[in-house]
């Protein structure tokens, strides 16, 4: 983003195979963190590299390993029904992160949609860390449902927290609280 001053539309790199490496690859936690890192810092497209090199040349080996397979068509599942919000602007006025941890840090951004604001975060960190965000507007009676998760975090004073294993992805739909 630095070099483009902004001006350029970013795509990233995604790797999820063994690519030249036959004994190590990222996992799909891995990749879904990398995709996460990568649309929170602004990039506007992925792109998932799926070739292996050894031990044998396959052009599409992302089509043989099932558990990646079903990790890649959810990931691109979830931006798909994100995308009205992330193609939106960012609001980085409407939520700042207190006390982040410095082995752990958490990158986020905050996206307003219609009526509903989402908080998106991950941890870019290889330790466990914990999130408090604090919200701008007044949001007494709102909780931070997880989305895909099946739990919502009560919003107090402003506020709501949250832990993060390491490299592990929160996305959150700011509701009205039942």
């Amino acid at each position: 983003m630095q070099w483009t001053g902004k001006d350029k539309l970013v795509w990233n790199c995604i790797e999820c195979t063994h690519i030249s490496n036959e004994s190590a690859k990222a996992t799909p936690q891995q990749v879904r963190a990398e995709v996460w890192m990568s649309l929170i810092r602004g990039s506007r497209g992925l792109i998932y590299f799926v070739h292996q090199f050894k031990p044998s040349f396959k052009e599409a080996a992302l089509l043989d390993d099932p558990e990646m397979l079903a990790a890649v068509t959810a990931i691109n599942t979830q931006i798909r029904e994100l995308a009205p919000v992330l193609n939106g602007p960012n609001i980085s006025d409407a939520v700042a992160l207190e006390e982040p941890s410095p082995s752990a840090p958490i990158a986020f951004m905050a996206k307003q949609h219609q009526d509903t604001r989402y908080v998106f975060a991950v941890n870019l960190g290889n330790e466990p860390s914990q999130a408090t965000f604090r919200l701008s507007a007044a949001s007494d009676g709102f909780a931070a449902e997880a989305i895909g998760e099946t739990r919502s975090i009560p919003v107090r004073a402003g506020k709501f927290g949250d832990a993060f294993k390491p490299y592990e992805v929160h996305l959150y739909r700011l509701v009205h609280a039942k």
